[in-house]
């Protein structure tokens, strides 16, 4: 009886050129140090394997041996190599001038330039001067690791290219500033959180005062404050941003701030850039706004004074919602700014979901109809007080709202269908501002095209 096998033969290395799925991420771990390590650790493993399952194989059976049985003995596996050490990146932080200096004088050493550093204005500098794949390579081997992320390869490989495959300073160090901008704001997020999960109203108040220029008027801080939490608070979701909940009651604190969500979102870059409603100077001239349509000084917006809003174009039906969605006495300051983020740009999630809100004055989750139907009458009433005639017909602009949302089957509008139709700022604003349907009309008249209109 023959009690051999044929010996297996000796697995094919895999081929590490064309990785897989499933090498590729260890692939790029082992390859971007030493390629022989990544193929001698392949051999190794599966050369262990074959070599235990070929002696075995070869082994008398136990049952043919006079003596007692014996376990065959079996090698010692190979040592396999130690695992190669991984990069450690320092954190990255925000720079100073002399970390920017640093990263002149490092471009330009790579770039071969005479300009070594010092002298000359900095933007100046790094606009005159490329850097090729090569280059990059070199100034991350040789900056320090707290400079390290801001040369991370994948920073190269999505900035825009010149036909030699090379990328503009000016352009990096743009990335670079903006970048450094986001990390000083997340370090003071985080300095300002006492409990490090959240931010309270008195912790954001006390950020925005850091954020505000010494010139300004001396309660800037605090409309600052009021018109970043608002841009926030509609950005994250809170409850604060949905009329009726907190806006509307004044002395209510405002709902915390998520400072995890809020440290990775990107509202943060509009902090650290002071765009729009996270600049201070914009916040003044809000506050400047609200005042000047507050005739009583009561800082209240009453249904009177609100007929101003968004230069009289909003329909009566609509601003009776409004006002009837924030209390029903009328639009505090915070109510204001939770309005006019939403009006800012009608065609956010966010904003649909405000507007949707104010029309569905029943809190039913629905707007019918019937509501539908007596929100575009009072459109072309308005169309017609000011032009003699609206030049629509009812029944035209309600079908075509249920088409453009795409509820011509259940004829009722939700906040969810007005999202994912596409064109959900666009039906809000044919129902609630006079402007919206001729600019809607004027765009399909126009050729653009029908039902994805931008108003």
């Amino acid at each position: 009886m023959d009690n051999t096998a044929t010996p297996l033969a000796a697995p094919t290395p895999v081929d590490w050129t064309t990785p897989t799925s499933a090498t590729r991420g260890l692939q790029k771990v082992l390859l971007s140090n030493d390629t022989s390590a990544a193929s001698t650790m392949d051999v190794l493993l599966r050369g262990w394997f074959a070599e235990d399952r070929t002696k075995s194989a070869r082994a008398p059976s136990p049952a043919m041996q006079l003596g007692p049985p014996t376990r065959p003995a079996v090698a010692a596996p190979p040592a396999l190599p130690p695992p190669l050490p991984k990069p450690v990146l320092s954190p990255a932080r925000p720079l100073t001038y002399a970390d920017v200096e640093s990263l002149w004088r490092h471009v330009a050493r790579a770039a071969g330039t005479t300009d070594g550093g010092g002298g000359g204005d900095l933007s100046d500098r790094f606009k005159s001067v490329a850097i090729s794949p090569t280059q990059w390579t070199s100034m991350q081997a040789a900056v320090p690791g707290h400079l390290k992320p801001y040369l991370a390869t994948r920073i190269f490989l999505r900035l825009p290219k010149t036909p030699a495959g090379e990328i503009s300073a000016a352009h990096w160090m743009t990335y670079v500033l903006e970048k450094s901008a986001v990390y000083e704001v997340q370090e003071a997020l985080r300095a300002v959180s006492t409990d490090g999960h959240q931010l309270f109203e008195s912790e954001w108040s006390q950020f925005c005062a850091t954020r505000v220029p010494d010139d300004t008027p001396s309660d800037a801080a605090a409309w600052y404050a009021d018109t970043t939490y608002a841009r926030v608070a509609d950005a994250l979701g809170l409850a604060s941003a949905r009329p009726g909940v907190v806006v509307a009651q004044a002395g209510r604190p405002r709902a915390p701030i998520p400072l995890g969500r809020l440290l990775y979102h990107p509202i943060v870059i509009e902090l650290a850039q002071r765009q729009a409603w996270c600049d201070p100077e914009a916040a003044v001239e809000l506050h400047e706004s609200f005042t000047s349509l507050d005739t009583d000084g009561d800082g209240i917006l009453s249904r009177a004074e609100c007929q101003r809003l968004c230069n009289g174009v909003l329909t009566s039906r609509f601003l009776d919602q409004l006002v009837t969605a924030h209390g029903g006495r009328g639009l505090s300051w915070p109510a204001y700014l939770a309005f006019q983020v939403a009006a800012s740009d009608v065609h956010r999630p966010a904003s649909i979901q405000y507007l949707f809100h104010v029309l569905d004055v029943d809190g039913a989750g629905v707007v019918d109809e019937h509501a539908v139907r007596a929100h575009a009458a009072g459109v072309l009433d308005a169309l017609e007080a000011m032009h003699g005639e609206s030049g629509f017909e009812v029944d035209d602009v309600v079908n075509e709202v249920f088409d453009m949302a795409r509820c011509a089957t259940t004829r009722m509008l939700t906040a969810r269908a007005l999202v994912a139709c596409g064109v959900g700022g666009t039906v809000l604003r044919i129902l609630v501002d006079m402007h919206g349907l001729l600019q809607y009309d004027a765009y399909c008249s126009s050729g653009s095209g029908g039902g994805g209109g931008s108003a």
